[in-house]
């Protein structure tokens, strides 16, 4: 494949690797998200037999999470008017989750010890500390890839996507090229990971109502759609291990348009989201496997930079009304 085919073939796959990756990290950090009311109570891992107890307890997983990286790997299968070239880009994947947390209800104030006459001391908080280089409430992406492999070919490539707020960030390292584009309209207060708001909707790390709206969703067997006959025995083991969850969009939804499948594979033992796949519209589809995920670890300096590099060429695009938006 040569350079501009390349280059062309992962700007189609970005918009969809980002809803791969950040689904991944928002499974996991899903910390502000709260339960429908009337919703059933989440069942406890070990206790989950249909695919509703999972999206219950994606609810209230991991509610203190702040921010998670890990080595990521991404199979991406370009469309069939791309020819469905495949290539598999190795790198890491960065997620911060900075929103404000929510208040809890307003407590009577303190009285005075009718005893001592002293003022009791007001219960502790659990005040969530700011993410390293995510400034404004939100949450943050960033996944960095170093090698590409693709025609039987590897070799190193650096390319970075980036997430944060209103903007959509893509480094070519090499080229020394920098795309910007905007992808929430000036002055919205939306969050872009969220179903029915953002330009990147990811169906998990949402609330179940949401998610049943636009989905079915079904509970399949650990190993359905892997290529079991090439899995290694320690591999099958570690997806027996595991939930999976498929979800199929509703007719008439956005999610439609994009996607024909979507599914997700989480650890039995604690909910952390190991691999996502989804199959789009296109025909082609985006694979994403997570290794050596490790939670509220410090993130790099400048992990969420999108700044423009001196001497790079940099090319902004302002924000575009989709086809729905104008009718």
């Amino acid at each position: 494949m040569d350079d501009r085919k390349a280059i062309n073939a992962a700007r189609i796959g970005g918009a969809a690797l980002v809803a791969a990756c950040v689904a991944m990290g928002a499974a996991a950090a899903c910390a502000t998200t709260r339960p429908d009311d009337g919703a059933p109570e989440a069942a406890q891992p070990g206790t989950i037999t249909t695919a509703d107890d999972l999206l219950v307890a994606l609810e209230k997983a991991d509610r203190d999470i702040r921010t998670i990286s890990a080595q990521v790997l991404w199979i991406n299968v370009a469309g069939e008017i791309e020819g469905q070239d495949k290539q598999v880009r190795r790198g890491q994947l960065y997620f911060a989750d900075n929103r404000e947390p929510e208040k809890p209800a307003a407590a009577a104030p303190p009285h005075p010890d009718p005893a001592d006459g002293t003022t009791p001391p007001k219960p502790a908080g659990n005040p969530k500390p700011p993410v390293t280089g995510a400034t404004e409430p939100g949450r943050y992406f960033q996944v960095r890839f170093d090698t590409i492999e693709a025609d039987g070919k590897q070799w190193t490539e650096a390319r970075t996507f980036i997430l944060r707020g209103e903007w959509f960030i893509e480094k070519l390292e090499q080229q020394k090229q920098m795309f910007k584009r905007r992808v929430i309209a000036p002055g919205e207060k939306i969050d872009p990971l969220r179903i029915g708001e953002g330009p990147f909707p990811v169906p998990i790390g949402q609330k179940r109502a949401d998610i049943i709206a636009r989905f079915t969703a079904e509970m399949v067997p650990s190993l359905d759609g892997l290529p079991v006959e090439k899995m290694k025995d320690a591999t099958k083991e570690r997806y027996n291990d595991s939930y999976q969850l498929k979800l199929t969009p509703r007719p008439g939804t956005q999610e439609a348009k994009d996607f024909r499948e979507v599914r997700f594979w989480y650890t039995k033992s604690n909910l952390v989201p190991m691999h996502v796949k989804t199959m789009n519209t296109s025909g082609g589809s985006d694979e994403v496997v997570l290794a050596n995920i490790k939670v509220n670890e410090k993130l790099p300096e400048g992990v969420f930079d999108i700044s423009s590099p001196e001497g790079w060429n940099v090319q902004i695009e302002e924000y575009r009304k989709s086809a729905d938006e104008k009718k």
